[in-house]
């Protein structure tokens, strides 16, 4: 089932312009409509009117507060409609209905971590920038691990969104298998697909030569490699993307620890911090 619905939570920070264009490249790739979504902050009274400072005062801080709330509000739909316009799509909240892509813009209000895992879990997709600084938010960990759908991480910059040319890395894991099924739309439409695994997990099945089987029922040829792992992980799969110029990774997004909030594994964060292409993930 090809995508209909796509989900961009917008954050702050910048490369404003770049993020929503990239999301918007591959939704026009898809036909699908895209969401985006900037979160306000719950006005409230900044300073307690029994506090230290008199009401006048507190008032005013209050309106000030607002008036910049409202600012950055604007700034954001002036971006996306010029945006929008720069790539010929329509801003509808209409349902599509004719592989033309669309986009809405939603302004909600409360905490946006908990507003991402809300509002992805009615898209077919989420789409999430690579946090400012490379460090995972607590708003790109929602999006991975509570959305429940497959995510495409893009770099904060995208120009040109081609995945006619895909590299799935595959560990046998639920992870790896629920990549593949999200990336289904694109495998299907690729021109060469890759299978790589590492030495270490080359003989755990299913195998790199079960998925390649798996896949040619649906009448996707791929092809199957082994890459030379490094202490660094992930290294090595960048590596691989590099030299042979793939337009999308298929990998699983993998999390570590038992405390409350999960922290993103070594092979995705790794991947979020350097890759220069998107990332299409699952947890």
């Amino acid at each position: 089932m090809l995508p209909k619905k796509v989900f961009l939570p917008l954050g702050g920070g910048d490369e404003l312009n770049e993020r929503i264009k990239g999301a918007l490249l591959i939704a026009k790739y898809l036909g699908a409509h895209l969401e985006v979504l900037r979160s306000e902050t719950i006005s409230k009274k900044t300073v307690s009117s029994e506090g230290f400072a008199p009401k006048h005062l507190i008032d005013k801080m209050n309106d000030i507060n607002q008036q910049i709330e409202v600012g950055t509000t604007n700034k954001y739909k002036n971006i996306f409609k010029q945006v929008c316009d720069e790539l010929n799509v329509k801003i509808t909240k209409d349902t599509v209905t004719d592989c033309n892509a669309t986009a809405s813009l939603i302004i909600d209000q409360g905490l946006r971590s908990t507003l991402v895992a809300q509002y992805g879990k009615l898209c077919d997709m989420v789409i999430a920038a690579c946090p400012p600084g490379n460090v995972p938010t607590a708003t790109f960990k929602a999006a991975v691990l509570h959305s429940g759908k497959p995510v495409m991480m893009i770099p904060r910059v995208l120009d040109n969104f081609d995945p006619s040319r895909i590299i799935i890395f595959w560990n046998a894991t639920t992870e790896s298998s629920r990549a593949i099924d999200g990336a289904m739309p694109f495998l299907v439409k690729a021109k060469e697909v890759l299978i790589v695994t590492r030495e270490s997990t080359i003989d755990i099945k299913p195998t790199i030569y079960d998925i390649k089987d798996y896949l040619s029922i649906h009448n996707i040829e791929a092809k199957c490699a082994v890459v030379v792992h490094t202490k660094i992980r992930g290294e090595a799969l960048l590596k691989k993307v590099e030299d042979g110029n793939y337009g999308l990774i298929v990998a699983g997004a993998y999390a570590q620890g038992k405390i409350k909030e999960k922290v993103l594994g070594g092979l995705t964060t790794y991947l979020l911090k350097h890759t220069k292409v998107p990332v299409l993930s699952a947890h």
